[in-house]
């Protein structure tokens, strides 16, 4: 959970907070930012998660949460000073998709992580080129809380005040892969499913200060690209880990893959022998036609070689022997 100034937000997958983890070339040092690395699904919807306790000294007419995915899609809300005094703790929000407000009415489109599909030919949506500022602001939420000053009366549905200026994506982005190349960019997001809300009421406003009290940023990537980023560990096979590290889950899990190993190697070995015996079965049924065919018969004629050997001898034998076990092997 990312907190400044008491100020808490997070990306929530399920209901759940997606796991963290800080960025190492943050600077640490300006206590009104801050930056994490979260973990992107492909084709996952997620919602942001707002927190601001009750007694939260706000010295303004209402508190706005500006948030931005992608440098492109806008949204907003905002918590007025009434809110503070008549709540009883915390203040929460939770936001589950970006407002669509036309003829049919009010409704939401869920947020969703959506991988970006990288090609060189390709034409469909495709980007050939995109400025640093946009590489940068590509697979991150940013979110910025200003003090503000409400300049008019409330409106009813519409949704926020900024959202006219923002096009909601449809459709996953598509780029060309040396556009993004070494940048361990990996998704984008995209609006999915309509949900059913209420609409929502809107002020104008006006900001009090220049600078916002608070921007969180989280950079969503792919499992696999935060571990080249050595955001988090490379994962180390269960077989090269210390066996005093391994969880009860993980046990089993090694010990599966070892019964499975031994159960092939046992079958192979069973192979082997079966096919030893059959070649012994082949040799011995060799040597007895051999031996039958070396007999001369009563008309037969004897020939002397000049090595010594016999027609019919045990090097014919040899020979076709060999011959027969390079056959035997090739089936194998």
């Amino acid at each position: 959970m990312a907190i400044i100034k008491r100020i808490e937000m997070t990306v929530q997958v399920d209901g759940r907070d997606l796991r963290e983890y800080e960025d190492p070339d943050a600077d640490t040092e300006n206590d009104g930012e801050i930056t994490r690395y979260i973990q992107a699904s492909s084709e996952t919807p997620f919602t942001l998660s707002f927190k601001v306790p009750n007694d939260f000294p706000l010295d303004a007419d209402c508190l706005s949460f500006e948030y931005t995915f992608d440098g492109n899609l806008k949204d907003d809300f905002l918590w007025r000073k009434e809110k503070f005094n008549s709540s009883k703790g915390k203040l929460s929000k939770t936001v589950k998709g970006y407002p669509v407000y036309d003829k049919k009415g009010f409704r939401l489109q869920e947020f969703m992580f959506a991988k970006i599909n990288f090609g060189e030919d390709t034409e469909l949506n495709l980007y050939d080129e995109l400025s640093p500022s946009e590489v940068r602001s590509l697979s991150t939420i940013v979110c910025k809380v200003y003090r503000k000053e409400i300049i008019g009366s409330c409106t009813i549905g519409g949704g926020a005040e900024i959202v006219k200026d923002s096009v909601p994506p449809t459709e996953a982005l598509m780029i060309k892969e040396k556009v993004l190349k070494g940048q361990g960019l990996t998704h984008s997001i995209l609006t999915g499913e309509e949900i059913k809300a209420s609409p929502q009421n809107t002020w104008p406003t006006r900001r009090v200060d220049k600078k916002p009290l608070a921007t969180f940023t989280f950079k969503y990537r792919s499992n696999e690209a935060l571990q080249h980023l050595h955001i988090i560990p490379r994962e180390i096979p269960l077989e090269e880990r210390d066996i005093e590290t391994l969880t009860k889950t993980e046990m089993r899990e090694l010990l599966r893959r070892q019964q499975g190993k031994q159960q092939h190697a046992q079958a192979n070995v069973v192979t082997e022998c079966n096919r030893d015996d059959e070649y012994k079965a082949l040799l011995a049924s060799a040597k007895s036609q051999q031996a039958r065919r070396a007999q001369p018969g009563p008309n037969d004629e004897v020939v002397a070689l000049d090595d010594g050997a016999v027609a019919g001898s045990p090097w014919g034998l040899q020979a076709w022997v060999s011959r027969a076990k390079g056959a035997f092997q090739g089936r194998g």
